[in-house]
């Protein structure tokens, strides 16, 4: 906006996921962190802009906006970051985040209807002392428990050691998508298979003599989101960010 005639201009880029700042000391919440990320900022002096209705430059304030609300929302803490001697270095800082995230306040004024609430479906972490080296692992939600990926290995966790994890990457969704849309692709087009599976393990341990199989592992929600990417409903190219 021209700070001298009031002008407004507005620009619609499309995004994928949102990237946000955390080297702040004041961001130590997700919603501190939306918070900067939709600030409005102030461009004066060298940085004045060309206002189309004053036909010079003027200083005008500046900000960030969703004007879209996503089906799956994907947030990215910017853990890497340049040091004062320009090296690359990694942000170890907690920056907490909820279960339940409302995103009404970062929506653009433009758009006057209600984003719907999202729910926690997934946690990426890096653990690592920089860039260059580390690991990755997951939390992952089915349903009301949670569960750590950890390369070849899954084991359920308490909801308290997902909140405490030092999150690289959210994954929201829109809370009761599945339900409301009946959408479970794993039991839908699999279902028939896990049980030939089933009744093939289980012939396999009578023959055995070993009883009752092992535990085993539903990753239904991996392929639910696998298939609301290809349907289109995760990051869809669709969703549009004002400035």
């Amino acid at each position: 906006q021209c700070q001298t005639c009031r002008k407004t201009s507005l620009t619609r880029d499309r995004y994928m996921d949102l990237s946000l700042d955390i080297a702040d000391k004041s961001v130590n919440t997700l919603e501190r962190a939306m918070e900067k990320f939709t600030e409005e900022e102030t461009l004066s002096h060298d940085n004045m802009v060309t206002c189309s209705r004053c036909k010079v430059k003027r200083a005008v304030t500046k900000g960030l906006r969703l004007a879209t609300a996503p089906t799956m929302l994907v947030i990215n803490y910017k853990r890497f970051a340049y040091d004062n001697y320009g090296r690359l270095s990694r942000l170890s800082k907690q920056v907490h985040f909820p279960l339940r995230l409302e995103i009404g306040e970062y929506m653009s004024r433009a758009n006057r209807g209600k984003p719907p609430p999202y729910t926690l479906v997934a946690v990426l972490v890096h653990r690592g002392r920089s860039c260059d080296c580390g690991h990755y692992f997951a939390y992952v939600r089915k349903g009301k428990d949670w569960y750590l990926a950890n390369d070849a290995e899954v084991t359920k966790v308490d909801v308290e050691e997902v909140l405490r994890a030092q999150a690289y990457v959210l994954v929201y969704e829109v809370a009761g998508m599945k339900e409301k849309h009946n959408f479970d692709c794993y039991s839908r087009y699999h279902r028939s298979l896990d049980e030939a599976d089933d009744e093939s393990m289980a012939r396999e341990d009578r023959r055995n003599g070993d009883g009752e199989g092992g535990p085993s592992w539903d990753f239904s929600s991996f392929a639910s989101i696998l298939e609301a990417c290809d349907a289109g409903l995760c990051g869809s190219i669709a969703n549009v960010m004002d400035s």
